[in-house]
């Protein structure tokens, strides 16, 4: 498909989105195997320690940074573009992950005059997203080719949040022509609707959504009060239901007390002012116990962020949206942030094909999207656009080793050459840094100390297991189990996360290689905060994973070990930061370090700073370019240059959310947010609300 909405365009985003899982031939790949070496340490035991131990003077700044004012709530005309000599010509991407390519992807679109190289240490780009294939020998001894995922896999669609992420994967999937490729599964597919968390020592499925016919509804409130009176991972949910209800009900009243007496209530809200705390203390205050907490909040947080739900920031993590309710009482309407829905708008503004179709059309019934081949696709995708492009420079292969300003240029330097021992320096007008920020701050010197000092991001070492046998999870069919904190060791020896169902979701999505290759793939996840008081040398090498592994399938899954098995191992070092309490002062400290020392010449994007995710990365990386490229958002597609200048959440150092009270919210009904919580709003309507 060309770069461009083309009249097939409508049609081939009808059958990825509406017919789903239509088949459609599997691309060619070449099969590798790669060999990951790790430090020896004694089989399993480093896993069951794990879970036994449990300034130059300021310049001025540009006032988008420091204020929160028209750049925000205002559209104001400008006649800037991207070929203005003030914008940076030479600009540099450290990092070729899905952030960094997804921003250098944008960069060429808003910024197409401007010379980008892209820096990668790795000798592949694609970052944690990594499909491999494989050979194996099935039941019938025949030699085929299967592929494992090493990180992000699918990708679902945020049909019922506040946020408008998906539309840049829409947007990419329509200008990549990667409609024919994508797959998709409805919500209501077995496969996504069984999901179970491990407690104590079983499987647990945890319950559906309520059904919509009568006869349904009959079976479902009684097996729903069953498990809730019959199974140890439920203990105090019904207590705590009722602490919440009363204590919700007595914040709403002094909310209201409050208002009333302010006169009025206000439009705008920021994020700064709310009270930071940890995720389980928030919801054990809530709750009144902590039993819900351990039991199935923690195995919801291992599943995202591999960390731990007693450390992790409540105002700046998953449940956010929770505590900006607190503040509000018992309104009906919704929190929403300025910036993400403005982008929403302004991806609809300029690629109303893709999103119309896609979002309002098949989100609500959408369950996740992901791709045939394998989730490389979308960055391989990326990095083809970016290598025809002659103004892209991909250096693969090679780590950038410093980092410094010199006369109002960023300085970095790198070997000349992939695999070379000689170190040159290029000078940038702009360095986008999509590097883990601990990772930045080392190279930096002694420039950017909060980075350097105090960033913490966790490890997690991916096991993938494929069995010819096709049918050892056939009791429990569905996407996979989360592993809670409160397990007991001796039935999580080996610190697992949890264990992820590939061959349930390849077989519903109609995965080319199911035709050839039905045995069952397991996703074995280890480590994450676990291994927090572990060094390097005491993680687990590949024999020693695999072993740990499959040790935890055959405990918690009954597989047995004599079972034959395929296997690979990745260790994915620092792969997902961890936002602890203070985050948002750590990077609004680290946003002044910034510019004092690189005087906006050295932005930072990507999960160090912002969610994690596919979809927060995607968003992080075009916003980042449109701020680069001297644009903004977009408000009204028929007039070309009607912007939300500024971007005042991102601004020159890529941490201008953090700044005062950059980041706002507003309240709004439900009815009035297009293409959310099955609203059918078309941009052309004209219903966005600023």
């Amino acid at each position: 498909m060309v770069p461009h909405v083309s009249q097939n365009a409508p049609r081939a985003l009808l059958r990825a989105y509406c017919a789903g899982t239509s088949s459609s031939a599997a691309r060619a790949y070449s099969c590798s195997r790669r060999s990951i070496r790790h430090t020896t340490s004694s089989p399993y035991s480093s896993s069951a320690l794990a879970l036994t131990t449990a300034g130059s003077a300021l310049p001025t700044r540009p006032r988008s940074l420091e204020t929160n004012a028209a750049c925000r709530t205002h559209a104001r005309r400008s006649f800037l573009t991207a070929s203005d000599r003030s914008l940076p010509q030479d600009i540099a991407v450290l990092g070729g992950g899905l952030t960094g390519l997804t921003a250098a992807y944008y960069l060429t679109r808003f910024h197409p005059d401007a010379k980008i190289t892209i820096y990668e240490s790795q000798a592949r780009v694609g970052g944690w997203v990594d499909t491999q294939q494989f050979e194996v020998t099935t039941l019938e001894d025949n030699e085929e080719t299967i592929s494992f995922e090493r990180g992000a896999r699918v990708v679902t669609p945020q049909s019922g949040l506040t946020r408008w992420e998906d539309f840049v994967l829409y947007d990419l999937i329509e200008q990549l022509g990667l409609a024919d490729e994508s797959v998709s599964l409805r919500k209501d597919d077995p496969v996504l609707s069984n999901r179970y968390i491990y407690y104590p020592d079983h499987l647990v499925n945890l319950p559906g959504n309520l059904p919509s016919d009568f006869f349904g509804r009959l079976k479902w409130f009684p097996s729903i009060a069953y498990k809730l009176l019959t199974e140890p991972v439920f203990t105090g949910v019904i207590g705590s239901a009722v602490t919440a209800t009363l204590n919700t009900n007595k914040r709403n009243a002094e909310t209201a007390r409050q208002l009333l007496a302010e006169g009025q209530r206000s439009t705008s809200h920021a994020i700064a002012d709310l009270k930071d705390m940890t995720m389980g203390e928030y919801f054990e205050t809530l709750l009144g116990r902590p039993d819900m907490i351990n039991n199935l909040q923690s195995a919801l947080v291992h599943g995202i962020w591999g960390g731990d739900v007693w450390k992790l920031s409540m105002r700046e993590g998953t449940f956010q949206q929770a505590l900006i309710g607190d503040g509000h009482g018992a309104t009906p309407l919704i929190a929403v942030k300025d910036h993400d829905l403005l982008s929403g708008r302004d991806i609809a503004a300029r690629n109303e094909s893709a999103v119309t179709l896609m979002a309002n059309r098949y989100n609500s019934e959408v369950g996740y999207i992901g791709f045939r081949n394998g989730f490389s696709t979308l960055t391989d995708a990326l990095a083809d656009a970016l290598k025809s492009n002659p103004n892209v420079t991909i250096k693969a292969g090679t780590p950038v080793t410093s980092i410094r300003y010199e006369q109002g240029k960023a300085v970095v330097a790198a070997p000349e050459q992939a695999g070379s021992t000689t170190v040159g320096e290029v000078k940038y007008d702009k360095v986008i840094s999509s590097l883990y920020s601990g990772s930045l701050g080392k190279l930096t010197g002694d420039a950017l100390p909060t980075l350097k000092n105090h960033s913490t991001a966790v490890t997690i070492q991916i096991v993938n297991l494929w069995y010819p046998n096709p049918s050892l999870t056939a009791n429990y069919p569905g996407f996979g189990y989360l592993i809670p904190q409160s397990v007991p060791a001796e039935n999580n020896p080996h610190a697992a996360l949890g264990v992820i169902f590939d061959s349930d979701r390849d077989a519903a999505a109609d995965i080319p290689e199911r035709k050839f290759a039905q045995g069952t793939k397991l996703t074995v996840m280890l480590g994450g905060h676990y291994w927090d008081y572990l060094d390097a040398d005491s993680w687990p090498d590949a024999t020693e994973a695999t072993a740990m592994a499959m040790d935890t399938v055959h405990r918690q899954l009954g597989i047995p070990p004599t079972e034959p098995v395929f296997t690979s191992t990745k260790v994915c070092r620092e792969c997902i930061p961890q936002h602890l309490v203070g985050h948002r002062e750590r990077m609004a400290k680290a946003h002044t370090e910034l510019y004092d020392a690189f005087r906006g010449t050295l932005a930072v994007v990507g999960s160090s700073y912002t969610a994690p995710g596919v979809l927060p990365s995607l968003k992080a990386g075009r916003d980042i370019a449109l701020q680069v490229s001297g644009q903004g958002y977009k408000l009204d597609e028929n007039t070309q240059y009607e912007m939300m200048y500024g971007m005042a959440h991102v601004g020159e150092t890529g941490l201008g959310r953090f700044v005062g009270k950059n980041e706002t919210y507003r309240l709004f009904d439900k009815k009035r947010l297009p293409y959310r919580f099955g609203n059918t709003m078309a941009v052309k309507a004209g219903e966005w609300p600023l």
